[in-house]
């Protein structure tokens, strides 16, 4: 079902079940294995730091606290992972991940950068 609103003096179109929390009906579930604990998640695709985050994953190694990190803007490369497992369910990186990750393995993805749409498992803090 479509609906359309005026949100903050913005207009925001979408299905009902979308702006509502409906969710992911028909859609698979993210399961994200990490670090050896399991997140899941039903939405059909999620950033993957911002998923990490807010299940209490540590992404950045105590390097990039000290020095700092550039909060989800693909330029610093320290919440960079190691995809163990599930490298198809990962977006394509952009041309921006690519060049923070150059001469890094090819099994690493900018956890900011990264939406994932199925099973994966990962290892964090691989910088």
């Amino acid at each position: 079902m479509a609906a359309a609103f005026h949100i903050g003096g913005r207009f925001v179109a979408g299905r009902m079940s979308m702006l509502f929390g409906g969710g992911n009906k028909g859609g698979g579930k993210v399961v994200i294995k990490v670090d050896g604990k399991t997140i899941e998640s039903s939405e059909k695709s999620v950033n993957l730091r911002k998923e990490l985050i807010a299940n209490g994953i540590d992404v950045y190694p105590l390097r990039a606290k000290i020095t700092g990190n550039c909060g989800g803007a693909g330029i610093c490369g320290t919440c960079a992972v190691k995809v163990l497992d599930g490298m198809d369910k990962f977006n394509p990186p952009s041309k921006n991940e690519q060049n923070t990750l150059r001469g890094k393995p090819s099994d690493f993805r900018l956890s900011c950068c990264a939406k994932v749409s199925g099973p994966i498992s990962i290892k964090t803090k691989v910088n």
